[in-house]
C-alpha cells in the first residue's frame, strides 16, 4: 500500500508538470467513458436489472397466436381462465386490461389511469398493498360491490396520506368505488404508470370467447423452463381447439419473458447495438491517448534509462507508468460520470412519457461500479503498450544518445493503432449510415393520411353514457366542433391509425364459406376527408347510417384487393362476427389504404363501420379536427366545444397527428438509433481524424532532416507533398480494408433494425469509405504541407 500511494504521489507529480497533456487526455476518455456509462445505465434499466417484483425471472406473458395472423394478440376471459385452470406449469396467472377513469372531486375531473384486473393477478406477481388489501374472488364478479385499489401517489396526491382512505369512496368516471387498499410506494404496473386497480367484473355472461382484449401474465413454478410452459400450454390450446372448434380452432398460446412483452423483441438488438457503437468510440479514444502515451515516452525515454540504471527493475517502472495511466482514466471517469448523468436525463426526455422504461435511466450503484471498472480497464488498454515500449527499451542506446531504432520500433506502434483507428471509425459510420439511411426510408414513407393541420384528443365516457346515451353525445359533440371557424372537418373514430391499438374482428364474406379477419374501425361521417384519406370509390356514411338502417362498411384497397380481386368491392357484402346470423352489410365505398399498425408494416385489410351502428356502448372515442392554422391553437377551442356539451367529460391524450407519428415505437427507435449512432460516430471519426493527424505530424517531426537532404538533393515540394500524403494514405487503405470486412461482418447484427435498406448497402460504403479518405486527407494534408515548406539548411543545421 505505501508503495502504492508513492506511485500515485509521482503520477500526480508528473501530470502536474504536463497539464495540457493530461487534460487532453482527460477529456478525451471522459467522453468515451461518459457516453459507455450512459449507454449501460439503458441496457441495464432493460436487459440486467430484475423486473420491481419478487422472482421475476419466473414471470412470462401470454397472448394469443395465430397461424395466419402472428403471435400477439389479446386474450378473451374464458380463455385465460381455461388456461389457468389447465396449465399444468404455471403455479399462478392474472389477466388485466388498461383503462381510464375521470376521478371527480376537484374543479375539473382528473384523469387518471387505472387497470382492470382479475383477483389472480397481485398474488401472480407476488405484490401486496402497503395498506389495506387487494381483492378477492367474490369481488371479481359482475353483480359484487365496486372496490378499487389505489397508488401510493394517488393517495398522497389526493387524500393526503391519511390513513383513513380505507373504506372511503371516490367517484371514477361518476361510479362509487369503495377504496380497500394502498400500493407500496414506487410500486408500478407492468408497462404503466397506474393510479387506480379495480376488479375486472368478468364471468361467461360478460365476455365471449371469440372476443379479445386481455392480456395474460403467468408465474412459472420453479424449476420449470420457458420452452415447458410453451409446450404445456400448446397441449392447452389443442384441448380447446377441439372444444370451441369456432373461436378457438386456430389459436394458441404464445409463451415470453414478461421483460420481453414489456420492453419489445428488438430492445436486446437495440441496446447491445448502441452499447457496441459506444464501445467503438471508447476503443478509438483509448488508441489516441495510446499515442499520446507512445509520443510523450519519447521524452521519458533518458529518465527510464536513468532509473534502470540506478537499479530500478522493469517492473517496478512498468508499475509507476499503469499507475499514472489507471490515475489518468480515473479522473476521465470521475467527468464521465457527470456527462453520463446529463445524457441519461436528456435520454429520458427523448423518450414519450408514458414509455414504460422512461424512469429507468438512472445512474445507481451497478452503473456506478461499471464505470469505475470501465475506467481501471481503461487506463491498463491505453497504458500497457506504451508502458511496456517505455520499460524494454534499449537502455545503453538510450543513455549514449544512439535511439533511432527506438524511434522507428515507436513510429510502427502508433502507425499500426492509426489503422485501428481508421477501421473502427469506419465500422461505426457505416452502422450509423445505415441507420439514418432506414430513419430517412421510414420518416419519408407515407402514412396514407395527411399529417398536417390534424389534431386528436379523446374523450372518456363515464357511467351515465349507456349504449341509448353515448351516440346523441357523439353527435352534438360533433354539432359544435363543425361549427367552430378553426376546423375544417371534424369527426369521431375509436382509435386514430399508430395509436398502438390492434382492433380485428372475424367477418363473413356472403356466399363464401368459413370466416377471414380483419382490422376494423369505428367511424363517423366525414372521418376520411378529416384525416385527408380519399375514397377511391363509393361514397362516404352519413348520419343516416344508424342502428335503424341498413348496415354499411368501408373497406379499404387492400381489403378489396385481397377478398375481390379484378372484381369492383362495391355492393358485395359482409356479414361481421357480432352481427346475428342472416344479416349482413354492404360495401358502400372503397378507401385509400393508411398504415395503421406501424410506419415499417405493409398496410391490412381494414373494415370502416359506422360508428352509429357500433352494437354496443362504447367508454371513450377519439375525436379529429382538420384545422385551418396551427392545430395547437385549435386545442382550446375544441375542449370547450366539447365542454359546452358536459362539463363533466374527462379530456387527455391531446395530440396532433404529427407527434403520434414521431412518437409511434418504430419512428421513435429508428430516431433514437439514428441520432446516437450519427453521434457516436461523428466523435468517432474526429478522433481517427486527429489521430492520423497526430502521426503524419509526428513523423514529420522526426524526418526533418531527411526531408532537407532530400529538398536539398533536388527534391520538388511537390514530390515531398506526395511522400508524406503517401504515408497517410497508406495508413488509411489498410485500415479502410480491415474496416470494411468487420463492418460487412457486424451489421448482419443491425438487419433486424433496418428499413428499405440493406444491410450491406454499396451506397451507404461506398459514401462511409469516400467521407472517411475525404477527412483522412485534410487530416494528412497540413503536416504534408509543413514538410513541403521545410527549408533545407535549417533542417541540416538543426541535426
Amino acid at each position: 500500500m505505501e508503495r502504492l500511494l508513492q506511485d500515485v504521489q509521482f503520477a500526480l507529480r508528473q501530470l502536474r508538470r504536463s497539464p495540457a497533456f493530461a487534460f487532453v487526455v482527460v477529456a478525451t476518455l471522459a467522453v468515451g467513458i461518459g457516453a459507455n456509462t450512459a449507454i449501460f445505465s439503458v441496457v441495464n434499466a432493460l436487459l440486467l436489472r430484475p423486473l420491481p417484483y419478487p422472482e421475476s425471472e419466473q414471470l412470462v406473458n401470454l397472448s394469443g397466436a395465430y397461424r395466419d395472423r402472428g403471435n400477439d394478440w389479446s386474450v378473451s376471459y374464458p380463455n385465460a381462465r381455461d388456461w389457468r385452470a389447465q396449465s399444468r406449469t404455471l403455479g399462478e396467472a392474472g389477466w388485466f386490461q388498461g383503462a381510464s377513469y375521470s376521478l371527480v372531486g376537484g374543479e375539473r375531473p382528473e384523469r387518471v389511469q387505472g387497470t382492470r384486473a382479475s383477483w389472480t393477478l397481485f398474488p401472480t406477481l407476488k405484490v401486496q398493498p402497503a395498506l389495506g388489501r387487494s381483492f378477492t374472488e367474490a369481488e371479481d364478479h359482475p353483480e359484487a360491490e365496486r372496490v378499487v385499489v389505489i397508488s401510493h401517489a394517488l393517495w398522497q396526491r389526493h387524500f393526503g396520506g391519511g390513513a383513513d382512505v380505507l373504506g372511503r369512496s371516490i367517484l371514477l368516471s361518476n361510479t362509487a368505488y369503495t377504496v380497500i387498499g394502498v400500493m407500496p410506494p414506487g410500486f408500478n404496473f407492468p408497462g404503466t404508470s397506474t393510479d387506480v386497480y379495480v376488479p375486472l367484473r368478468s364471468d361467461e355472461s360478460t365476455w365471449s370467447r371469440a372476443s379479445g382484449g386481455l392480456q395474460v401474465i403467468g408465474r412459472m413454478k420453479p424449476g420449470t423452463t420457458l420452452a415447458a410452459v410453451q409446450q404445456d400450454m400448446d397441449r392447452v390450446s389443442a384441448s380447446l381447439a377441439r372444444e370451441y372448434p369456432g373461436p378457438n380452432g386456430d389459436l394458441t398460446a404464445f409463451t415470453r419473458p414478461l421483460r420481453e412483452a414489456l420492453y419489445g423483441s428488438e430492445v436486446p438488438t437495440i441496446a447491445l447495438t448502441l452499447l457496441a457503437g459506444v464501445g467503438f468510440v471508447l476503443l478509438i479514444a483509448c488508441v489516441n491517448v495510446a499515442n499520446l502515451l507512445l509520443a510523450r515516452s519519447a521524452g521519458r525515454e533518458r529518465e527510464m534509462a536513468v532509473r534502470a540504471a540506478i537499479g530500478a527493475g522493469r517492473k517496478r517502472m512498468l508499475r509507476q507508468l499503469l499507475t499514472e495511466s489507471v490515475l489518468l482514466a480515473l479522473v476521465g471517469g470521475a467527468a464521465g460520470v457527470v456527462i453520463a448523468l446529463w445524457s441519461a436525463s436528456a435520454m429520458a426526455a427523448a423518450v414519450p412519457e408514458d414509455a414504460p422504461f422512461t424512469r429507468e435511466f438512472a445512474i445507481d450503484a451497478p452503473v456506478l461500479a461499471f464505470a469505475l471498472l470501465l475506467s481501471v480497464l481503461t487506463g491498463i488498454l491505453f497504458g500497457l503498450a506504451p508502458a511496456l515500449h517505455a520499460v524494454r527499451a534499449d537502455l545503453n542506446s538510450l543513455l549514449v544518445g544512439r535511439a533511432g531504432h527506438q524511434t522507428r520500433a515507436r513510429g510502427r506502434r502508433r502507425s499500426v493503432l492509426v489503422v485501428a483507428e481508421v477501421a473502427l471509425a469506419l465500422m461505426l459510420l457505416v452502422g450509423a449510415g445505415l441507420m439514418i439511411r432506414s430513419f430517412a426510408r421510414l420518416a419519408g414513407t407515407d402514412p396514407g393520411f395527411e399529417t398536417e393541420r390534424l389534431i386528436t384528443m379523446r374523450v372518456g365516457l363515464d357511467s351515465r353514457y349507456d349504449s341509448a346515451a353515448w351516440q346523441p353525445f357523439q353527435r352534438r359533440v360533433l354539432d359544435e366542433l363543425r361549427a367552430l371557424p378553426a376546423l375544417e372537418h371534424a369527426a369521431a373514430v375509436d382509435w386514430v391509425p399508430l395509436g398502438g391499438t390492434n382492433n380485428f374482428n372475424d367477418f363473413y364474406i356472403e356466399g363464401r364459406e368459413g370466416n377471414q379477419n380483419a382490422g376494423n374501425i369505428f367511424v363517423t361521417d366525414g372521418y376520411f376527408a378529416a384525416m385527408g384519406m380519399p375514397l377511391l370509390l363509393g361514397r362516404d356514411f352519413t348520419d343516416r347510417d344508424t342502428r335503424d338502417a341498413p348496415g354499411v362498411v368501408i373497406v379499404n384497397r387492400t381489403f378489396a384487393d385481397t377478398y375481390f380481386p379484378g372484381e369492383n368491392a362495391v355492393g358485395k357484402r359482409v356479414r361481421m362476427g357480432w352481427d346475428a346470423e342472416g344479416s349482413a352489410r354492404t360495401i358502400i365505398g372503397v378507401a385509400a389504404d393508411a398504415r395503421f399498425g406501424g410506419l415499417d408494416q405493409a398496410p391490412r385489410a381494414e373494415l370502416y363501420t359506422p360508428f352509429m351502428q357500433m352494437p354496443w356502448r362504447t367508454g371513450s372515442m377519439a375525436f379529429v379536427g382538420r384545422t385551418r392554422g396551427d392545430p395547437l391553437a385549435a386545442v382550446e377551442p375544441m375542449q370547450q366545444a366539447i365542454w359546452s356539451v358536459d362539463r363533466d367529460q374527462m379530456i387527455y391524450d391531446v395530440r396532433t397527428m404529427q407527434r403520434i407519428v414521431d412518437e409511434s415505437s418504430r419512428v421513435l427507435m429508428g430516431r433514437i438509433l439514428a441520432i446516437a449512432l450519427g453521434l457516436f460516430a461523428g466523435v468517432a471519426l474526429t478522433l481517427a481524424a486527429l489521430g492520423l493527424y497526430g502521426v503524419i505530424s509526428y513523423g514529420v517531426a522526426e524526418r526533418t532532416y531527411e526531408i532537407g537532404v532530400r529538398s536539398a538533393l533536388g527534391a520538388a515540394r511537390a514530390d515531398l507533398l506526395r511522400m508524406v500524403l503517401g504515408q497517410g494514405m497508406r495508413l488509411v487503405l489498410a485500415g479502410l480494408a480491415i474496416g470494411l470486412l468487420g463492418a460487412f461482418a457486424l451489421t448482419r447484427v443491425m438487419k433486424s433494425l433496418l428499413f428499405g435498406v440493406s444491410a450491406t448497402d454499396p451506397v451507404t460504403f461506398g459514401a462511409v469509405a469516400t467521407i472517411l479518405v475525404g477527412v483522412s486527407l485534410l487530416a494528412s494534408l497540413v503536416p504534408a504541407l509543413r514538410a513541403a515548406r521545410v527549408d533545407p539548411v535549417v533542417a541540416l543545421r538543426t541535426e
